[in-house]
């Protein structure tokens, strides 16, 4: 991240980002993630894999095997990846990867919000369907129910006045939840075994988790199973091992002292076909390709005279290509008439290491590649589409800024009232030490902030600034006569009060 300003300028590790990704994003989605980091003010200057980079952390877990093959599986709350990764050492090579980027926690959480919904519906008669308080509500409870029952066999959902004054009370087994979730555990271990094809069967010599869907029992369960009892990695935190792994990356990339010398080969998880006009399709990148690499292909005129080549690029696992996701359609324009057949137009198709497929073409009769230009229809942004969404992105943030400041300084305001009733009515502090008269001044000072707040619920940052210092003058006006070992005693008092108030907001 960007280094805040007053420390020493080092724009090496500072000024550049690594950003992670579902294993299994596709090249538009990468593409974005650069797009959305550039607007945002960062300069991405790698995208790894979330399973690869979870396994970028393995070096510093001593009790991990150096050599062999690794099962990453990766179930969050929603995308689903996994990937099997040759470790040597300190570097890792990944064999294959497969996933669905529409399958995680929260559709586990949908089959049991639908079962809830029908369940309410046939007691009370009521369909919620169309109130979205009510869906949000159940959401809510349900998400944390899901997580309940990975540790216990059954939760209770408890919700007073929960729609049109009915109260809503139901139990969740485990059983029901893996009933209800059936086909998804099925769709999942389908996909471990498509993994395992592209692999040619490779054994997995260690399983890491990660992901929270991960804790799901049954998840555990089917790929303990699969894998003749093996258990997952230990010492593995599943919420935070991708940004570890990458964070290590990050600064073996950057130069960063005592940074592991990490050594990551990551592949292209998906197909690349192109199209021409007359039909015929050729596949010009294979899937789980170790990136970067590139094809070059050849194409020809049909037509005498022809000077445009239009075709389009698909990438997927599909076999009909046209159920597969279209990257874009493209031409290639600028080519000198001549008789059909006869131009021969070498185009490279480049896959960099960010998984993000580059273009570039040549005549090979005139060697000649700035006569060739590739139009495309991709949802590319230009430099100028960039730069104006930077600059709007820039406006919002300071907009931003001046909405959120007054918010941050009532919430200081309110906090420092809130801390002094607490030291007033501890006799064991403020209150012991205060004269009848200090105190009620204190209480009196207090109660007018609390009435000056509810009528003034829009103030700007500057009036509420006031009032804070207004009521730190009055308390400042009594505490001189406590002592100076109060007066630090009371205020350091103060601040942890408000520290961990800020917690409840």
């Amino acid at each position: 991240m960007k280094k805040p300003p007053g420390l020493d300028p080092d724009p090496v590790t500072m000024e550049m980002q690594l950003s992670t990704v579902p294993a299994y994003f596709n090249n538009a989605q990468r593409q974005a993630t650069i797009y959305a980091g550039t607007i945002a003010g960062l300069n991405i200057i790698r995208i790894i894999n979330e399973t690869t980079a979870a396994a970028a952390c393995l070096p510093t877990l001593n009790m991990t095997k150096k050599e062999g093959n690794i099962l990453v599986f990766h179930l969050g709350g929603g995308t689903f990846d996994i990937s099997l990764i040759k470790r040597q050492n300190d570097i890792f090579q990944v064999i294959a990867t497969i996933g669905n980027t529409n399958l995680g926690g929260k559709d586990f959480n949908h089959r049991v919000m639908k079962y809830l919904i029908k369940l309410f519906k046939n007691k009370t008669g009521k369909d919620i369907r169309n109130d979205n308080q009510a869906i949000q509500t159940l959401r809510f409870e349900v998400e944390k129910i899901k997580r309940i029952l990975s540790s216990e066999y059954e939760a209770k959902i408890e919700i007073e006045s929960f729609f049109d004054n009915e109260n809503f009370s139901e139990k969740l087994t485990r059983a029901k939840f893996e009933e209800l979730n059936l086909d998804l555990f099925r769709l999942i271990m389908q996909l471990v075994e498509k993994l395992l094809d592209d692999a040619k069967r490779l054994t997995a010599d260690e399983i890491v988790f990660i992901g929270g869907s991960t804790r799901i029992p049954k998840i555990q369960q089917l790929i303990k199973q699969r894998f003749y009892g093996k258990e997952p990695l230990d010492g593995i935190n599943v919420d935070t091992a991708a940004v570890y792994g990458a964070a290590l990356q990050a600064g073996f990339l950057s130069g960063a002292k005592n940074a592991p010398a990490i050594i990551l080969f990551d592949i292209n998880p998906l197909r690349m076909d192109i199209q021409t006009v007359n039909g015929e399709v050729t596949e010009i990148i294979q899937c789980n390709r170790i990136i970067p690499t590139k094809k070059i292909q050849v194409f020809s005129t049909s037509n005498d005279n022809q000077q445009t080549i239009p075709f389009q690029i698909f990438e997927g696992e599909n076999q009909n290509i046209r159920d597969n996701h279209v990257l874009g359609k493209f031409e290639l324009n600028g080519i000198p008439p001549a008789p059909q057949g006869i131009p021969q137009i070498e185009v490279t198709f480049l896959i960099d290491v960010n998984g993000i497929l580059n273009m570039t073409a040549e005549d090979k009769r005139t060697t000649n590649s700035n006569n060739i230009i590739i139009n495309s229809n991709r949802n590319r942004l230009s430099s100028e589409e960039i730069n104006f969404m930077t600059k709007d992105s820039k406006k919002l943030a300071d907009k931003d800024k001046k909405l959120k400041e007054p918010v941050d300084v009532k919430n200081e305001l309110e906090l420092y009232i809130y801390s002094l009733k607490i030291e007033l009515i501890d006799n064991e502090k403020l209150g012991e030490k205060l004269s009848t008269d200090d105190k009620t001044k204190i209480e009196t000072a207090i109660e007018e902030k609390i009435k000056w707040l509810e009528l003034h619920p829009d103030a700007d940052a500057d009036d509420l600034k006031n009032h804070i210092n207004e009521l730190k003058g009055i308390v400042m006006s009594v505490l001189p006569y406590l002592g100076y070992d109060f007066i630090y005693f009371f205020f350091f008092s103060c601040f942890i009060i408000s520290f961990f108030c800020r917690f409840l907001y």
